[in-house]
């Protein structure tokens, strides 16, 4: 497979802002995204100098947290995407995971329905150090955007450093 476009040092980059909540071009979002804080963790990265970090606000959370961005899938439809990404989580109750996501043509979200990529075998709970992670889909040919990111549901603590994303045919 030839390799067409690897945008992890983008990803990586936008990391390392330091005046903001988030980097630029990410976003919070999630079910229950009240519940967490989502911020820059300036300590105890894998990668960099910081990392991101999502933790529960309250003891019981059932709906989910994330922090994702979104590009457009128009130069990527057909291709093969890989996210990847290192975990360290703290109590996580449920579950956190890498996800992809897309916007089909008519802007309807399929994160949930066919564009879900959270499976069982991709989930972390408890407690982990630092492992990677990651998550392969096909971009279909009728979407228009991409949404990639890390998900957590129910209580916990995840930190999350050096996102790749590579493309291949």
């Amino acid at each position: 497979m030839k390799n067409l476009l690897l945008i992890g040092g983008l990803l990586l980059n936008s990391i390392l802002v330091h005046s903001q909540e988030l980097p630029n071009a990410w976003q919070k979002g999630g079910t229950w995204a009240g519940n967490y804080k989502m911020e820059i963790e300036k300590t105890g990265s894998k990668v960099g100098k910081n990392c991101l970090q999502i933790h529960s606000k309250i003891d019981e959370v059932y709906g989910s947290g994330t922090i994702e961005q979104s590009f457009s899938a128009i130069d990527y439809r057909g291709k093969n995407l890989k996210l990847s990404a290192w975990v360290k989580t703290e109590d996580v109750k449920y579950w956190t995971a890498l996800f992809i996501g897309f916007d089909d043509e008519n802007l309807e979200n399929t994160f949930t329905t066919e564009g879900n990529t959270i499976i069982k075998e991709e989930k972390v709970r408890g407690y982990h150090d630092w492992v990677q992670i990651s998550t392969e889909r096909v971009i279909p040919w009728n979407v228009n955007k991409i949404r990639i990111g890390l998900a957590i549901f129910g209580k916990g603590v995840v930190k999350v450093d050096g996102f790749e994303t590579v493309f291949t045919e």
